[in-house]
């Protein structure tokens, strides 16, 4: 990896991360159901996203590495977080609320994809990169 890789990765998670946290005080009204509203959002946004970046042609092999380290790996990987996802998920089971965690579970794995593609579709739109 690069320095410059490197750097564009750091700046890409901070950045990310931060969007991340202000999902999480952005969005406690709408956590009165105990539905995570935060993570999902914030998981769905990745995907749209590296849809997007992928639709415009951005992959790792493109010539556009830099770019594409600093959205996907970086931004994206911090904002995104398929761990506290889980964490939401144990949660929701063991405080007996198994019907919202199906629902989680479904609204993650079903618009997941639907926001990549729509993301790409997006991106396809543009000239290529």
């Amino acid at each position: 990896m690069s320095p410059s890789h490197a750097l564009a990765i750091f700046l890409g998670c901070g950045i990310g991360g931060i969007l991340r946290v202000l999902f999480s005080v952005w969005t406690p009204t709408l956590g009165s159901s105990g539905f995570p509203w935060a993570t999902l959002f914030a998981n769905l946004m990745g995907a749209l996203l590296l849809g997007l970046m992928a639709g415009l042609g951005f992959y790792p092999t493109s010539t556009h590495r830099t770019a594409w380290v600093f959205v996907s790996v970086g931004f994206c990987g911090g904002l995104t977080t398929f761990s506290t996802m889980q964490l939401e998920l144990f949660d929701l089971l063991k405080t007996a609320r198994a019907g919202l965690a199906i629902e989680y579970l479904l609204a993650s794995s079903i618009l997941g994809p639907i926001a990549i593609a729509l993301g790409y579709r997006i991106g396809t739109f543009f000239p290529a990169m």
